[in-house]
């Protein structure tokens, strides 16, 4: 069907608008040819009339021919590129009206990221009509019409160039289907790329709250050095194709110098003809180049397409298997789950923890030390995956979560300084449009608003480095605690530094996990029995061993 398509919507389109361009590529051609046949008799005459001035006018008129192709191409260049600009807008917005007709249960679930690569493989399908096909035909055509003339010429020396030109063109088609590979890659790549850059642009916001940024970088570094490593393939293997095509010219010429050269000899050859073919043999690799190259926009033509068609023909519940699951049985599900220490060791930090919170439900994981802790924020946060095990956000697995999508769904309380250059309503609010109301609201359910108003600049307070150290920790818990509950994560986990909690953030962080319970499912990590006794369930993590307690209220 694509290849269908390709031929009656794309071969036929604006058949006269594109007159001009095929005439161009014609008498491009007739030049090339001319030339050489030119050349021919300028060449015999010289030698038969031995005469200096009809060797400079017949060198004039060879000098006619090359100024009369140059300029033909500069001319086909110009156009081409003309047509191109022309219909790119064009091209854009048919892309976006058939974006627009796309069925509204299928875009619902859809990212930014998704959506926006639906159009760049919409615009794809229309940016194909470049007209590049019309002087790669013509260009074939007059290929097997040189073949023909340096036939007439001499039958030797055109086998041995039909051999040469067979040995490229099997060689050049191995490499085209090398080209074709790298760039399904490059796409994928640069698919993930735009994903990555689309999700780190709405997420670095919430990431510096949580003092996630560093590994928001991460993930993107990794996925900017596939990009770029799929890019210098595929630039590699283009630059290939183009230095083989100049090599095998070469060997053209030299393979036809030489077998013309001993016809020349033997009396067979003229030396005129000689040099007519030498001027043919030299043009010989151009179209064959040109049309892998058309072969290689047809693949990335119908490749989109049939991304397209895959799109449009799949129902909308399987489609829906790629995103977020709707239904599981668990909000946060750590199954298993086994951590070494380092990848330098086999020594445990957790060995077989199992946690499964429903919407609600609180636990807590206490007798942990610095470094498991450290272990579970990393495991908590995506940052690394389990030796064994899984760990699921609403039936999905953590790390397969992107940016958007962990922040939208886990809210990760430290009693660290988790805030950004901003001031204190934007550490609020987390950027969003929140009504003045409900701010106030939430300030006096958490006891914050007189504390705010306490301070010189109230709301506006610009928190940076200096200020932070006298802002009072209380205050900064209950901003962290009044962002969280504005989030609504569906899991929440609280993990305390034990020695700055105090009798004043024990009430804050009550009264928080009270009012959120109804929302989340709720893990608290601390070595604090006050804080461990709010949970219902409590795993410890003593020398590596998993135990489940339930805890007497």
């Amino acid at each position: 069907m694509g290849v269908i398509h390709f031929s009656t919507s794309v071969l036929f389109h604006k058949m006269r608008e594109n007159g001009l361009l095929i005439a161009l590529s014609t008498s491009i051609n007739v030049c090339a040819l001319a030339l050489p046949v030119y050349t021919l008799q300028a060449y015999d005459r010289i030698i038969t009339n031995q005469n200096f001035s009809t060797f400079f006018i017949l060198t004039l008129g060879a000098f006619l021919f090359i100024g009369l192709e140059f300029l033909f191409r500069l001319l086909r260049s110009n156009l081409i590129s003309y047509y191109a600009n022309k219909n790119k807008h064009v091209e854009f917005i048919k892309a976006i009206q058939q974006f627009a007709r796309i069925k509204p249960e299928k875009l619902v679930y859809l990212t930014l990221a998704q959506k926006s690569e639906i159009i760049n493989e919409l615009s794809k399908t229309n940016d194909f009509i470049y007209r590049q096909l019309y002087v790669a035909l013509v260009d074939i055509l007059f290929l097997a019409l040189f073949l023909a003339v340096i036939a007439l010429l001499s039958v030797r020396l055109s086998l041995v160039i039909l051999g040469v030109l067979l040995v490229f063109t099997l060689i050049a088609i191995h490499m085209n289907l090398s080209i074709i590979r790298q760039h399904n890659n490059r796409s994928g790549s640069d698919e993930k790329r735009l994903a990555g850059i689309i999700n780190f642009l709405r997420s670095i916001f919430i990431a510096k709250m949580h003092a996630n940024e560093s590994l928001l970088l991460q993930k993107q570094d990794i996925i900017e050095r596939k990009a770029v490593v799929n890019t210098y393939k595929l630039s590699i293997s283009l630059s290939s194709l183009y230095n083989f095509s100049t090599f095998t010219t070469q060997i053209l010429i030299v393979a036809t110098l030489v077998i013309g050269a001993s016809q020349v000899i033997t009396g067979y050859l003229t030396f005129g003809t000689l040099i007519a073919t030498v001027i043919i043999a030299g043009r010989l690799t151009n179209p064959i180049r040109e049309m892998l190259t058309l072969w290689f926009r047809v693949a990335t033509y119908l490749s989109s397409n049939e991304k397209l068609l895959d799109f449009y023909n799949q129902n909308t519940r399987a489609y829906l298997k790629s995103h977020l699951r709707r239904r599981y049985a668990y909000a946060l599900d750590i199954e298993k789950v086994t951590v070494r220490e380092n990848y330098k060791t086999s020594k445990l930090a957790i060995n077989g923890l199992t946690i499964q919170l429903k919407t609600g439900q609180c636990a807590a994981i206490t007798k942990i030390n610095s470094h498991q802790r450290a272990i579970l924020k990393k495991l908590l946060t995506g940052a690394i995956k389990p030796d064994s095990g899984d760990v699921r956000v609403l039936g999905n697995p953590l790390y397969q979560l992107n940016s958007e999508q962990f922040y939208s769904t886990m809210g990760y309380i430290t009693m660290e300084e988790h805030f950004i250059n901003g001031t204190i309503l934007e550490n609020i609010t987390g950027g969003r449009d929140i009504a003045d109301e409900e701010i106030e609201a939430l300030c006096q359910l958490f006891h914050i608003k007189q504390d705010i108003l306490q301070l010189e600049y109230g709301f506006q307070t610009v928190l940076n480095a200096t200020t932070l150290q006298e802002l009072p920790l209380s205050l900064r818990v209950k901003i962290l605690l009044v962002r969280s509950y504005i989030f609504r994560p569906k899991v929440v986990i609280v993990d305390t530094d034990d020695e700055y909690v105090d009798e004043q953030l024990y009430q804050t962080l009550f009264k928080f996990l009270k009012t959120i319970r109804e929302h989340s499912a709720i893990l608290i990590i601390s070595n604090d029995y006050n804080l461990v006794n709010l949970a219902d369930y409590c795993y410890r993590l003593d020398a590596c061993r998993y135990y489940s307690l339930d805890i007497e209220k």
